[in-house]
């Protein structure tokens, strides 16, 4: 089993997905999107496995700036990678703080699962800084590439820094409760069945979380919901301020010998070789330099949160809702941790 902190931000990102998944209740549309955003997407995630914990550490020079009940996440300037900034939506989540409680909380509950079968949790206990994401996608499902590093080794594919997620080849995936995250085969069967184990207990604490409290979306909320994440999209594809941004990209592209419309028919490229080779790298570098010094990225960030400002109030019973629901998540957590654990 994987979680990942923040399935919303994937969400926004895979818009294709979201619109062919109507029908799907809210919770199995995220599990639905964030396994298969692993596919195309450089998402570190941590299974819930023996030394590993379900969350992953931010960059180390992202810092935090306390505002009002929730934690906002200033964004370094990097030049090596485009950040998406916080959006309006986000004041709907859980803060950093929030998140680390629900992470405490299923950590404290494996200590003591785990103990009962005579095995030790070899995670770390979360901190602030394990709560978050250490990288955002290298690859954006509207824009292609947004990491220079990615490209420069990768082209416009994702990398395999996160090891095999496809189930290909079984290993230990452990995380030392500062988001550094290695992969390594099971020493013999009985590190195997401590792995297995440990997942185990995740997903008792799944279950019972899920269990304490009541969250259903109706046909129409559900519907409402990816609205909410679909329309600023399309509204703003073609806002001519982003329009004007792709023109002058490809413009920047041209000059360089790269002839293409828009990122999306750059990423979209069918490259031919299985791993990725100079000309596509360079592509690829030149891609990501011209997003840059357009400000491209800037431009579609900002037209994008204005799109979904403007439909806040419409959609705000829905994000209310969702929002009480991560509250109750917290305070779930909170019993579990007065309670050493337990689950009841």
């Amino acid at each position: 089993m994987f979680t990942y902190n923040g399935t919303e931000r994937f969400l926004r990102l895979l818009e294709l997905l979201v619109h062919t998944s109507v029908n799907n209740m809210k919770m199995s549309l995220k599990n639905i999107v964030v396994l298969t955003a692993i596919s195309f997407l450089g998402i570190t995630l941590t299974s819930c496995g023996s030394g590993s914990n379900t969350n992953s550490s931010s960059q180390s020079d992202l810092h935090q700036v306390s505002s009002g009940e929730t934690t906002k996440t200033e964004l370094p300037e990097n030049k090596d990678y485009i950040f998406e900034p916080r959006g309006p939506l986000d004041d709907f989540k859980n803060s950093d703080e929030d998140e680390l409680i629900i992470s405490i909380g299923e950590w404290t509950h494996k200590n003591l699962c785990l103990q009962k079968v005579g095995r030790t949790n070899n995670d770390a206990k979360p901190t602030l800084d394990s709560s978050k994401p250490k990288i955002w996608p290298t690859i954006d499902y509207n824009w292609g590439i947004v990491s220079l590093e990615n490209a420069k080794e990768n082209g416009y594919r994702p990398g395999s820094e996160h090891g095999d997620l496809n189930g290909q080849t079984e290993g230990v995936m452990s995380n030392d409760g500062k988001g550094n995250t290695t992969t390594r085969p099971y020493k013999d069967d009985d590190e195997k069945e401590s792995y297995l184990q440990s997942g185990a207990c995740s997903k008792e604490y799944d279950n019972a979380e899920s269990k304490s409290f009541d969250f259903h979306l109706t046909d129409d909320e559900d519907k409402k919901d990816v609205e909410l994440i679909t329309t600023p999209k399309t509204q703003a594809k073609s806002d001519t301020r982003v329009l004007s941004k792709v023109k002058e990209w490809s413009t920047c592209m041209k000059s360089a010998g790269f002839d293409y419309a828009t990122p999306q028919e750059a990423s979209s490229f069918a490259w031919p070789a299985e791993e990725p080779e100079d000309q596509e790298k360079r592509t690829a570098i030149k891609d990501f330099e011209c997003k840059k010094s357009t400000g491209l990225m800037d431009v579609w960030y900002e037209v994008l949160h204005e799109k979904q400002r403007i439909l806040i109030d419409q959609y705000r019973p829905i994000l209310e809702k969702e929002k009480n629901h991560d509250k109750k998540r917290v305070e779930f957590a909170q019993k579990v941790i007065a309670n050493n654990g337990k689950l009841d």
